[in-house]
């Protein structure tokens, strides 16, 4: 068991550290005036219900044995079934449980009782101690009387059971429990253990009576008397009625009153209530008890549990140099704290480790804070984590789905077993979070400027987006008939279903985000009209839907299809003019895409890529896909030619290549073999070899100063262009490259604009500090447990390939915290927010991005570190 507190806690002193040579403690225990071979006792109840089962007990290692009670309520000698029940108890991903059982008496009848108790006595070398249970008082003597006379060690008097007992609470009822223990006092001479209930009005008062009696021993506690309520039906989950609530949540209750009562009586102490470790074993003795009962530890972990925590124990007191218990027995009951002596000082506060940047965070062109929605995951705080990740871009549905994840090529984990599912858990949000929270953020105060973006791609609309959230307003004006971009018309649905697309425009629309469609800039309005309507300021944000050509002979013949066109045709719900037989040129995701779209509508689909298929710069998943749904997939093949007749493709010709060294761009190049040539026999060609920007005309409109070698060109960090006043961001600057990067191109101009526009700087939220090292990381974590990357669920690909419903099927609950749970959390804090939510005080928020704590506001609580679960906040001396 770990204890969870507050680091700055004043610490307990230890309690033994002999030095010298090597001991060998002991158990040995005093109880009842016998010596005890172990302090623990095996509880009252079916674990003890005859003499096979108490012998059990024994040989596991129990000090003593209390048998399974006798009760004179004969309905209660047959125990209905099922009679047990585990009841979770989560909190805040804080797991306790209440052992719920309707476990009544013993079976047997007085005189069969009384004869197994005889038979435990000869046959056992323990003490055996039989539990009773009755209603009058003329009873309670008949009972004990018979039941003595068998030879027990001592006898347990069970005025607190939670099904049949005389005792529930108020002082009345106490009254009548005194006078039976009274009358069994005078009517038997064996030690009496008074086993008593939790809901007395005053335990230490009623313990002071109970000795006052001649009473030896006391149990504290029986269960206490519980409901557990079937919401659904309205009725108790257990047999109608109420049932033992016992197990481990009773133990701080139970150890409570031991401390309390211990210095106050001459009697042995029986601590009974949720000990399934040694240091709870241990606790109750520092507190004073004499023995330890255990018995929903061996209901759920067998006797050997038992044998178990003596070992334990032992090395507790081995590894102290300690010869045995009673050197710890009730050395708690000096150490509480009067109130009025309590140290109130403050002078510590809380601080958020700066152990630096982790690498998935650090690889992430967006800086998506990972480690800070794998933790809400992992908790099971599924809205908390979507809402994390849309404070820093709208698409979480869309990343989840369509990132090259970058993050998990440099996840620690990967050092260890496997790099976690980054992007598949980002998806897992989107999924399963905004059920009851609302999943965005709202906007900052409206300013007077406003912005207007044109393009309502990637880049366009995350632009959009944290400009809202910065309080300025934007108009997107998209040429095409539907908002997003190649999201929309670039990315089929068995991919992104259109739903998610959609749904994520919508919440940007939500923030007060204008989307004019089916504008096109340059022919419906100019950027003197826009600047005329009042726009501060402009941001260019158009993509690269103009398809690179080959540039070969034969690109003009009928049958040759642009790969952006085949893709937004289909998406656009308009039928491509397909052949029978498909070859697509390319190896990037449009091509990928071309081929697994082809391939759906037709059965002979080729994908031709002039590199190695290594080389390849669409997902490795992707083309893995493409192949089990039927795609050929032919490398080192340059096209040279697209042959055909009549003006009709009939095929292509290629030449094979071989690779070279790496070039200036960092992949490896190839030569074409101009004499091993070979021709794919094909009714279609789609071409799919890349794209570029459609910018020809801002020439038009007198701007040709901002184009560049088919590009925009812009400042790569704040997206400024020479003209005042117009930025550019994407693909239209960049090139035609991955999703994110477009995204965060998006952001980063964003905060450039909002600098603009506010006459100061405003910087893009980045890492924050140095890339942590993940040797360190393990390191420190060592040893770590071993598992295995979850793989997302699929649609078979016999199945899939007859429609374009999404293939990937996503996470289930249970399988996704799991993988979250992996995470290593190697970084600084991932500002998940659960400190800022729970502080008191409200001395801990997010700045820019960061999250802090104001030293002058914190009251030193200690909260925000025990909810922390990426270890990030310590309590550090206020100096």
């Amino acid at each position: 068991m770990t204890v969870v507190t507050c680091p700055g806690a004043v610490a307990v002193p230890p309690i033994l550290h002999n030095k010298g040579s090597t001991i060998v403690p002991t158990l040995k225990t005093r109880f009842l005036g016998l010596e005890l071979s172990s302090p623990l006792i095996a509880g009252s109840a079916a674990i003890t219900k005859d003499l096979e089962q108490m012998k059990r007990a024994e040989d596991a290692g129990a000090g003593a044995v209390i048998m399974k009670g006798f009760s004179d309520i004969v309905p209660m000698r047959t125990s209905p079934a099922p009679r047990y029940r585990v009841i979770e108890h989560e909190m805040a991903d804080r797991d306790a449980f209440t052992f719920y059982s309707y476990e009544q008496a013993s079976h047997m009848d007085l005189q069969e009782y009384a004869d197994e108790v005889a038979r435990a006595v000869q046959a056992l070398t323990i003490p055996v101690i039989p539990n009773i249970d009755c209603q009058s008082l003329e009873s309670w003597l008949e009972a004990t009387g018979v039941i003595a006379a068998a030879g027990p060690t001592a006898l347990e008097l069970n005025v607190s059971c939670p099904h049949g007992s005389i005792a529930f609470s108020g002082q009345d009822v106490e009254r009548r429990i005194l006078e039976v223990v009274e009358g069994v006092r005078k009517h038997v001479s064996l030690p009496l253990i008074v086993k008593l209930t939790p809901q007395l009005t005053s335990p230490t008062a009623f313990v002071k009576a109970v000795e006052d009696l001649g009473i030896e021993a006391v149990t504290l506690f029986n269960r206490f008397t519980g409901l557990e309520v079937d919401v659904e039906t309205g009725l108790p989950v257990m047999h109608g009625g109420y049932a033992g609530h016992g197990g481990p949540w009773a133990r701080n209750f139970v150890l409570r009153w031991v401390n309390t009562v211990s210095p106050q009586t001459q009697m042995d102490i029986s601590a009974s209530g949720g000990v399934s470790e040694p240091e709870h074993a241990l606790a109750y003795i520092m507190a004073g008890a004499d023995t330890v009962q255990v018995c929903t530890g061996i209901y759920l972990e067998g006797f050997e549990i038992l044998t178990r925590l003596n070992k334990q124990i032992e090395e507790f007191l081995q590894a102290r140099r300690i010869e045995g218990l009673d050197s710890l027995r009730g050395v708690m009951t000096e150490r509480i704290t009067p109130l009025d002596a309590v140290d109130r000082s403050h002078d510590i506060v809380a601080q958020i480790q700066p152990r630096g940047t982790a690498p998935c965070r650090w690889e992430c062109p967006i800086n998506e804070d990972v480690q800070g929605y794998l933790n809400l995951i992992a908790e099971g705080k599924y809205d908390h984590a979507l809402r994390l990740i849309k404070q820093n871009h709208p698409f979480p549905g869309v990343l989840g789905r369509c990132c090259h994840h970058p993050c998990e090529g440099e996840c620690t984990r990967g050092d260890v077993d496997d790099p976690i599912s980054i992007a598949g858990m980002k998806r897992f949000a989107a999924d399963h979070g905004g059920r009851y929270l609302p999943e965005t953020p709202e906007p900052a105060p409206w300013q007077e400027e406003r912005v207007a973006i044109v393009g309502a791609g990637p880049a366009g609309l995350t632009a959009a987006y944290r400009l809202a959230l910065l309080g300025y307003r934007s108009t997107v004006f998209e040429s095409l008939p539907v908002a997003g971009g190649m999201l929309s018309v670039g990315i089929p649905d068995y991919r992104l279903p259109r739903t998610v697309v959609e749904h994520e425009i919508g919440e940007i629309e939500r923030l007060g985000v204008k989307i004019r469609t089916g504008v096109t800039i340059g022919k419906d309005l100019t950027l003197d009209d826009l600047r005329e309507d009042g726009y501060d300021a402009i941001l260019l944000a158009v993509g690269g839907h103009r398809q690179r050509k080959l540039g070969v002979p034969g690109e003009s013949l009928e049958g040759v299809i642009e790969g952006v066109r085949l893709l937004r045709e289909h998406a656009l719900g308009e039928a491509p003019a397909l052949g029978e037989h498909i070859v697509v040129l390319g190896g990037g995701d449009v091509a990928v895409d071309s081929a697994r779209v082809s391939v759906r509508l037709r059965d002979r689909v080729t994908l031709a890529y002039r590199r190695r298929v290594e080389d390849m710069p669409a997902r490795r998943d992707e083309v893995e896909d493409a192949l089990c749904e039927g795609v050929q997939l032919v490398d080192q093949l340059q096209p040279v030619e697209i042959i055909g007749e009549n003006g009709r493709v009939t095929g292509v010709r290629f030449a094979r290549t071989r690779p070279t060294a790496l070039g200036e761009d960092g992949r490896i190049g190839f030569e074409t073999l101009e004499d091993e040539t070979e021709i794919v026999p094909c009714d279609t060609v789609i071409v799919a070899i890349g794209q570029l920007p459609d910018i020809a005309w801002l020439s038009q409109v007198g701007l040709q100063q901002l184009c560049e070698r088919d590009r925009i060109a812009a400042d790569l960090t704040s997206g400024a262009t020479c003209e005042l006043g117009i930025f550019a961001c994407g693909d239209c600057v960049t090139g035609a490259g991955p999703l994110v990067e477009a995204m965060a191109a998006g952001k980063r101009a964003a905060f450039s604009i909002a600098s603009y526009l506010a006459g100061e700087e405003i910087p893009a939220p980045g890492p924050a500090m140095d890339r942590v090292e993940p040797e360190e990381v393990i390191r420190a974590a060592e040893p770590v447990v071993l598992t295995r990357r979850q793989r997302m669920p699929e649609r078979p690909a016999e199945e899939r390939v007859r429609d374009f419903e999404e293939v990937a099927l996503g996470f289930p609950k249970e399988i996704g915290r799991a993988e979250a749970a992996r995470c290593m959390d190697c970084g600084n804090c991932g500002n998940c927010g659960d400190c800022v939510r729970a502080c008191p005080w409200r001395a801990i928020s997010r700045v820019d991005d960061v999250t802090q704590v104001d030293p002058e506001i914190c009251d030193s609580c200690g909260l925000c570190v025990l909810i922390c679960t990426q270890r990030a906040i310590e309590l550090v001396p206020k100096s």
